[in-house]
């Protein structure tokens, strides 16, 4: 839940405003460590929460994903209330160090600190009423280029279908079997769709992922019924996450009238020679043509 964290750190901005006062030091001292429990608690409850995988967290373990992710998506922010939060977070804290600095005899740093935090507060709460706004419909957001994120079960729809927050991505390049579609005859022990899901479940799940949309001989290729087409790469180890469904037969190259839409073809191949036990998944009808005859 975010309301408690942004009200802890609100409260927290308060007290270290509150520290900056004339009063004795081992007083303002008090004020100023209950502001820096406040802003921990906050922080922990952010780390803590469903949102556990936040921007602060993927700015200390992956920079240089969070920087390519801005410089993708540099013509607008998620209107979400977690990256508010962060930057919050970090100001917060940087007002607690400058609080600090103001434990000196006479007022001069405590009125330059004094202004600089009200505006910080009006700031953040121009921010909240700018993204309630959007978030009620009101104005329109760009379309992102890059999208973040770590999956789990329920973020997997099938074996080309992914969710990020309330958006629906289609694997580019690929083709996996449709949910109830069936393994061919004598394989067919389940549904390869399912097992197409678990598979994409057991590569993306738990990993922080990076969707971007590629950049083919064509240009940006268009949208999937309304689902953005993206190229998706494993952060722990780079694996094009398209690639590997399709190396261990669990997808298919996407083809638009018989023309390949990858470079998958070379793991395609490679996974039609393999025998049923050294497939992730079985053997099956291609899903283009399972759909026709469906």
């Amino acid at each position: 839940m975010h309301l408690l964290p942004f009200a802890g750190l609100l409260t927290s901005l308060a007290t270290f405003l509150l520290s900056t006062r004339q009063f004795k030091i081992p007083l303002r001292l008090l004020i100023w460590i209950t502001g820096a429990l406040l802003l921990a608690g906050s922080v922990w409850a952010m780390l803590a929460g469903p949102d556990a995988h936040s921007l602060t967290q993927i700015a200390l373990t992956h920079p240089q994903v969070l920087l390519g992710a801005f410089e993708g998506n540099w013509r607008t922010i998620s209107a979400a209330f977690s990256p508010l939060l962060d930057i919050l977070c970090m100001a917060t804290a940087l007002v607690a160090l400058v609080g600090l600095a103001a434990f000196t005899p006479g007022e001069q740093v405590e009125r330059t600190l004094r202004p600089v935090v009200i505006a910080l507060v009006g700031a953040v709460v121009g921010a909240t009423t700018a993204l309630a706004i959007v978030g009620i419909g009101f104005g329109s957001l760009a379309k992102r280029e890059i999208y973040i994120g770590v999956f789990d079960a329920t973020n997997i729809h099938d074996g080309d279908t992914v969710s990020m927050g309330d958006v629906s991505l289609r694997i580019w390049g690929i083709d996996a079997p449709e949910l109830a579609q069936p393994c061919e005859a004598p394989e067919q022990t389940s549904g390869c769709g399912i097992l197409a899901r678990q598979a994409l479940a057991e590569l993306a799940a738990g990993q922080l992922v990076v969707c971007k949309k590629p950049n083919t001989a064509g240009g940006v290729p268009r949208e999937s019924f309304g689902r953005p087409l993206v190229k998706c790469v494993r952060q722990s180890d780079q694996r094009d996450i398209g690639q590997e469904m399709v190396r261990a037969g669990c997808a298919s190259v996407f083809r638009d009238n018989g023309k390949p839409k990858s470079s998958y073809e070379a793991e395609e191949k490679a996974a039609d020679q393999l025998g049923p036990d050294q497939r992730a998944c079985p053997h099956f009808l291609q899903p283009d043509t399972w759909r026709r005859q469906s």
